[in-house]
């Protein structure tokens, strides 16, 4: 069971990912390993559909196939109140912004949100 302190601390992540992915302009590939840009393929509403099936536990190049492109990423780790490997990836499409949390190499949480 999560105590009071652990909820606090997981929601003040997942805002900092947040701020993090708000203050980046338009996402673009990350690594060398894909050919996909992170903003999606138009306004069709791809990434939303395929942000659908993102699942907790996921691995990140789970996340990346199902995605479709590796998308924007921001690194966590090392920050003050963190423990272990924390990051998010962040895509865009149309006014929509896509983020995926990762907490040592697994799908912690993920949000749909508007820039």
């Amino acid at each position: 069971m999560m105590t009071a302190t652990r909820v606090l601390r997981c929601a003040a992540l997942f805002g900092l990912c947040l701020v993090l992915a708000a203050g980046c302009s338009k996402s673009t590939t990350t690594s060398g390993g894909g050919t996909g840009t992170g903003t999606g393929t138009g306004g069709g509403g791809a990434l939303k559909e395929n942000f659908e099936k993102i699942k907790p536990g996921m691995s990140e190049d789970e996340v990346k196939k199902t995605m479709g492109s590796d998308g924007k990423k921001a690194d966590l780790t090392g920050m003050p109140g963190v423990s272990g490997k924390v990051y998010s990836l962040t895509w865009e499409e149309g006014n929509k912004m896509y983020i995926v949390s990762f907490k040592d190499d697994k799908v912690a949480d993920k949000k749909a949100d508007n820039k």
